[in-house]
């Protein structure tokens, strides 16, 4: 489906396009191509490689690491972005992405997202805040995790009643 009746505010409602300056990019979207997903079907998956990026612009996406069954780690909405590590790295993706309900998104192939972070500064600022973003939510999933990890820990070597510690601390102490 062609991007030419996508106008300025359905683009600066991405999170890929916030601030930049269309004059220089008009051409490139035209570029792009507008995707419909179904409800269930696998936008991105590591096993196979990925050279586009895919905007939301209606609908949900949903993030599974090991298996697009499981439950997501996340979902993404309209002005969300999916696809940039892979591009950036050159690889495959990290995680399944699957259309939590029907969804339209515009796919960006790489020429055109390398060409559109040339031209345009905010648009490669908008690819930095994503990729920030990103690493700062997995941080705070990493540190929850450990302080979870601790709290199962200190259960498991403490008595949830009394508060002592119990025997598998002091086979632990005392390597019995």
């Amino acid at each position: 489906m062609a991007t030419n009746d996508l106008n300025v505010d359905q683009l600066t409602k991405l999170s890929l396009f916030k601030d930049a300056s269309f004059e220089y990019l008009q051409d490139l979207v035209k570029r792009c191509d507008r995707r419909i997903f179904k409800a269930s079907a696998t936008v991105l998956t590591p096993d196979q490689n990925n050279d586009k990026i895919f905007c939301v612009l209606s609908g949900r996406l949903a993030v599974h690491l090991n298996n697009p069954e499981g439950d997501p780690i996340t979902t993404l909405g309209p002005g969300h972005c999916v696809g940039e590590m892979s591009i950036i790295e050159d690889t495959s993706p990290s995680a399944y992405v699957v259309a939590q309900e029907d969804s339209e998104l515009l796919e960006i192939d790489r020429e055109t997202l390398w060409t559109m972070v040339q031209r345009s500064h905010a648009i490669a600022h908008n690819l930095l805040s994503v990729l920030s973003s990103r690493v700062r939510r997995d941080n705070e999933i990493i540190a929850d995790s450990r302080n979870l990890l601790r709290d199962f820990e200190r259960q498991q070597l403490t008595d949830g009643l009394t508060g002592l510690h119990n025997r598998t601390w002091m086979d632990d102490m005392f390597d019995l």
